[in-house]
């Protein structure tokens, strides 16, 4: 499994489209009589997110740099945005089970999912899945915090940060940075 070194919690802005893309890699041998065949390099599609993150001030923009140059060559958690969803009800410190409104085709075994407080970027805990239904997600261990309804939950890829990020400083209050994130796999 891969291990994460930290996660990247900016939400995008949303009027960018936060795209999420599947990817797969074959090799394409050609025969003598013109004919191809391929096959996958990959076992499985790999999954990429680009953003943006839009009007930062200072501060932001610092914590973005920084989390994007430490971990350049680390493995990051970018939650899948378009996945974003909100606990419905309250998740106690100690249980397993979280309760969304309605789950995504990212919310599967196995995956990690933040749960993050809105208000503050720096407070945030992780889980595995272990089982999921229309609306409980089960984690595979209990819950460190207790989760408001109205906190949000957000399946997550363990992904490399591309080499070249875009960051704009426009005034200390006004930047953009577009963040691209690929799949990592092989810890």
């Amino acid at each position: 499994m891969t291990t994460i070194n930290t996660f990247l919690l900016l939400k995008p802005d949303w009027q960018d489209h936060p795209r999420v893309q599947r990817e797969w890699r074959t090799a394409v041998q050609k025969a003598i009589t013109g004919h191809e065949k391929r096959w996958a390099l990959y076992s499985w599609a790999r999954t990429g997110i680009q953003y943006t993150l839009a009007a930062l001030g200072w501060e932001d923009m610092a914590y973005t740099r920084r989390k994007v140059f430490k971990f350049q060559k680390g493995i990051v958690g970018v939650p899948i945005w378009p996945a974003l969803a909100v606990l419905t009800a309250q998740a106690a410190s100690g249980q397993k089970q979280v309760q969304i409104a309605s789950t995504l085709h990212f919310y599967t075994p196995g995956r990690t999912v933040a749960l993050m407080d809105p208000a503050n970027l720096d407070t945030y805990e992780s889980g595995v899945i272990q089982s999921v239904t229309d609306t409980t997600i089960t984690l595979q261990d209990n819950l460190d915090n207790t989760w408001d309804a109205g906190d949000e939950v957000a399946p997550v890829i363990p992904a490399r940060i591309g080499d070249r990020q875009s960051f704009q400083w426009v005034t200390d209050q006004d930047n953009t940075a577009r963040i691209v994130a690929r799949e990592a796999f092989n810890g």
